[in-house]
């Protein structure tokens, strides 16, 4: 029994030792994560991104108005908030030459802060609001038509930007995807979402999965594992979780600096590209909700930004992509069409040193990313304006 107490007090000690080494270090800016716990700053104990998330729209995932959320990852540590609306911006003004921007988390600015969206610097360059309707968690371009049905009168504009990802956009309302990747239910609720169905000849309406339940608070979505509860208590009450996330990202960066790049992409087929590998069935579906869009927008311009990602730019070394069906579809429908503007990003940059546009830790933009990007719009819309 001694035994038992000598050693529940020694390992008690070391853990103490450990989290006041850990609050040291993390004062004094010596590890890569210094993050102080949520606990201690005046926020929801918690930093998984969710609380502001919601899924009681038509379309789906939306925003908690007037909210302030935090969403902290092992290389961002960033604050949402919304305004009556639900977007993440500022209150909308009734300015009728003002932006809407259309987009899921790339138009959000998932993990970047505010300031450093996409949305923001374009805004700071050409001195007009962009009003940012993006919106992470899984949003397609039927929700993208959805979100702009709901929002187009109510927010004046004369301009649209519209954020396609190939990556996922071509599937995030197929159905069929979800259903057999069993993505349909979370926490055993069916979540509320809509995806497309053809009716015949290309034509297609959409339907919300029979049960599916609103959700008003996403974050009841939380996993629940222990190990998950082990890692929100650490990361929301002990500065020792930034000793564990120093551990864990120098093993990562370990791991992958031992991968040589050209025995990473030596097979391309092992590398999976939105922009090549949308089935067909999936592309014709999208284009068809992204002219419901351009319809909805007849009297105003459209600017369509195609957005690659990592795997984009390490599989595609050449155009071949432009003869797939969707890009060519695009292309066709802008040349018939004066007010719609096309501008694909793997034209912006190509290079090998992709990696600079993109958060370490994610697969989302850093600043750099929502630079380019917001550069190359701006070019464009000082074109046409």
């Amino acid at each position: 029994m001694n035994l038992i107490k000598k050693f529940s007090i020694g390992l008690i000690l070391l853990l103490f030792f450990i989290e006041i080494i850990s609050f040291t270090f993390s004062k004094l800016q010596l590890l890569p994560f210094n993050n102080t716990p949520l606990a201690y700053s005046g926020f929801v104990p918690d930093g998984n991104g969710n609380f502001w998330r919601t899924e009681d729209d038509e379309w789906g995932s939306w925003h908690k108005s007037n909210y302030r959320d935090r969403h902290r990852g092992s290389c961002y540590d960033v604050i949402y908030e919304t305004n009556s609306l639900g977007a993440r911006d500022e209150e909308f003004d009734e300015n009728p030459n003002n932006i809407i921007l259309l987009g899921d988390s790339f138009a959000e600015g998932y993990a970047v802060s505010k300031k450093d969206s996409s949305a923001v610097l374009i805004e700071e360059k050409i001195k007009i609001k962009v009003n940012n309707l993006g919106v992470a968690a899984h949003v397609g371009p039927l929700q993208y038509w959805l979100i702009y049905k709901n929002f187009k009168e109510i927010i004046p504009h004369d301009k649209l930007i519209v954020y396609l990802l190939p990556e996922n956009d071509f599937q995030d309302n197929d159905y069929d995807v979800w259903k057999e990747a069993n993505w349909l239910k979370r926490s055993n609720e069916i979540r509320h979402r809509p995806y497309w169905k053809e009716i015949e000849n290309e034509t297609y309406t959409y339907f919300h999965p029979e049960g599916s339940i609103k959700a008003s608070d996403f974050n009841r979505y939380a996993k629940n594992s222990i190990e998950s509860k082990v890692k929100r208590f650490l990361g929301n009450f002990l500065w020792t979780a930034n000793v564990f996330r120093t551990i864990h990202h120098a093993q990562k960066k370990n791991k992958f600096e031992k991968i040589k790049i050209d025995e990473k992409i030596e097979n391309k087929n092992l590398i999976r590209s939105g922009y090549l590998d949308s089935p067909l069935y999936q592309q014709k579906a999208n284009i068809y909700f992204l002219k419901e869009i351009f319809d909805l927008a007849n009297d105003k311009q459209i600017y369509l930004v195609i957005i690659p990602v990592k795997q984009d730019y390490e599989k595609i070394k050449n155009d071949e992509y432009k003869r797939q069906y969707w890009y060519e579809s695009l292309i066709d429908i802008s040349k018939n069409n004066d007010n719609l503007f096309i501008l694909d990003l793997l034209d912006v940059y190509s290079g090998e040193n992709f990696h600079k546009y993109f958060l370490e830790c994610d697969g989302h933009w850093n600043y750099n990313g929502n630079k380019m990007a917001a550069d190359a719009i701006v070019n464009l819309l000082k074109q046409n304006i």
